[in-house]
């Protein structure tokens, strides 16, 4: 289970999907018949994946409809079983945040106290050098030097500032008020506004296919899965641009941000096409719109980038508003979570009806396996931003710092 990936599950919830399919048009092969024989028995098997029956039965036998209901069982059992995986990954994030912002809130108050330690000559000379690191200069040392220092005993050296996580399109704007500002809005958006919207999200899907695991098509679950997800869709407070900046995303189906520090953004479903669930293969469907995507834009450009340094009245612009959107989130992060751990306990209490339903069709499989990719886009969305807002301020309080010692 430790191997297992977001990207994989998502793969994952794919092949049942197909599965689930198959069994269906198996099922429609099978009207009026109790047994399928002789190549179309063998060519169903072999489809289903049986390796079992092929061994165990004679083939003169066939595929019955039990076969078909085993198999519409093993589909729901798996999906099951993904979705609680999705769910524990909730609780490991969970343990994760405390630490993280743990980390953060020390880093912030060294800053804080470096700050006050500064005389006013210190101040005066900050932002004075045109730029606090030369383009390279961060680069990465020979083996050979690492070695030396490491055997030196001298004292650790400061942190050096990673230029690549507070840059967008070539430029470094970690010294920039607006570009910070985005990466609290994005803290406040995923702290605060993200689990509310898991909460509601989840509450009604979980409830629309309770009510709807025993019909005779799934057509009406995704129905009112879309018109819920344009309900309760909560956008984070920066700019949206008119374009995807990653691959595999239409421009007209998606909402993107505008390119965040470290060229990372966030690329969404846009709501307003929740009549895109409303076909066949409905879980497809989900799969094509359901986006929620926060990862690395095509913006990103290589090359070394030059550290700028900054006056002393924007460094303290910068270290506040750090400052406040830790604290912010420390205590918002912790009620998130308790939002999401509740909506998942309830969740795995509808998993556990799941494991108890007698299957004769493949409409649980199809409605469970909605609330899977529905469950995987979220929580990988939940993870990756939440790395990246830790990460880019933690390096936005080294950068500060840096710029701070700059000016003894």
């Amino acid at each position: 289970m430790a191997d297992i990936t977001f990207i994989q599950v998502d793969a994952d919830l794919a092949r049942l999907n197909q599965y689930n399919l198959a069994l269906e048009g198996f099922q429609r092969l099978m009207e009026g018949r109790e047994v399928v024989t002789g190549p179309t028995a063998m060519a169903m098997r072999i489809a289903l994946e049986d390796a079992d029956a092929d061994e165990k039965r004679d083939s003169d036998k066939g595929v019955s409809g039990k076969d078909l209901v085993s198999g519409f069982k093993k589909v729901m059992i798996t999906v099951r079983n993904v979705i609680q995986w999705l769910l524990r990954e909730i609780g490991k994030l969970v343990e994760k945040l405390g630490l993280g912002m743990q980390k953060l809130g020390n880093k912030k108050s060294k800053a804080q106290k470096k700050r006050a330690a500064m005389s006013e000559q210190a101040r005066s000379n900050m932002g004075k050098s045109e730029e606090l690191v030369p383009p390279g200069a961060n680069q990465q040392e020979e083996p050979a030097a690492q070695e030396a220092e490491e055997a030196a005993p001298a004292a650790a050296p400061a942190e050096k500032v990673n230029p690549a996580f507070l840059t967008i399109n070539g430029s470094f704007v970690g010294n920039d008020v607006e570009a910070v500002n985005n990466v609290v809005k994005m803290g406040t958006w995923i702290n605060e506004d993200f689990p509310k919207m898991f909460d509601a999200l989840l509450e009604d899907a979980v409830g629309l296919a309770r009510s709807n695991m025993r019909n005779n098509s799934a057509t009406y679950f995704y129905e009112a899965l879309g018109k819920s997800i344009h309900k309760h869709f909560v956008k984070p407070k920066v700019m949206f641009s008119g374009q995807s900046h990653t691959s595999g995303h239409n421009d007209a189906e998606t909402i993107n941000t505008v390119p965040l520090l470290g060229d990372h953004g966030l690329t969404m479903v846009d709501p307003a096409g929740s009549d895109a669930l409303n076909g066949t293969n409905p879980v497809e469907l989900l799969r094509k719109w359901f986006i929620f995507d926060f990862s690395e834009y095509s913006t990103k450009k290589d090359g070394d980038v030059s550290i700028p340094s900054t006056d002393f009245q924007t460094m303290s612009k910068l270290l506040d508003l750090v400052d406040k959107s830790i604290e912010s989130s420390a205590s918002s992060s912790k009620a998130g979570a308790a939002i999401m751990n509740a909506r998942a306990d309830k969740v795995n209490a509808f998993l556990d009806e799941l494991g108890k339903l007698e299957i004769d069709s493949n409409v649980p499989g199809e409605i469970a396996t909605g609330l899977g990719v529905i469950m995987q886009r979220m929580v990988k969305c939940l993870v990756d931003t939440q790395a990246w807002y830790s990460r880019t301020l933690y390096q936005e309080l080294t950068y500060l710092s840096a710029c701070m010692d700059s000016g003894n």
